[in-house]
């Protein structure tokens, strides 16, 4: 991956700004538990589907789930895989590997 540009550096600073998007970054970040009812992600077994993150955190609605997985999406943070008509999401873990080198910057000022 190449270095972040500005833009990008702002849209992971949104993305995790918010602590429901931590929280769901972090349920990602461990991957698929014994937690998850629904089908497994054959291209991606660590995946996990909207579905087994409103089970995991039942106090955030259907639609906030989806709005907060599309800002961790657009900040490049997950992706997402599709089977069928399920849409599984994981970490992206690149990026977090980048937006580190650009803290760095800062470090010696």
């Amino acid at each position: 991956m190449e270095n972040l540009n500005d833009e990008q550096v702002r849209l992971i600073g949104q993305a995790l700004s918010d602590s429901w998007r931590m929280k769901l970054l972090n349920i990602l970040r461990k991957g698929r538990t014994a937690a998850c009812q629904s089908t497994l992600c054959i291209s991606k077994p660590l995946a996990i589907c909207p579905e087994d993150l409103k089970r995991m955190i039942p106090e955030l609605s259907s639609s906030k789930i989806s709005y907060h997985l599309k800002i961790l999406q657009e900040a490049q943070l997950i992706k997402q895989c599709r089977e069928g008509k399920r849409i599984y999401y994981y970490n992206v873990q690149d990026i977090f590997y980048e937006f580190e080198l650009w803290l760095r910057k800062f470090h010696n000022i």
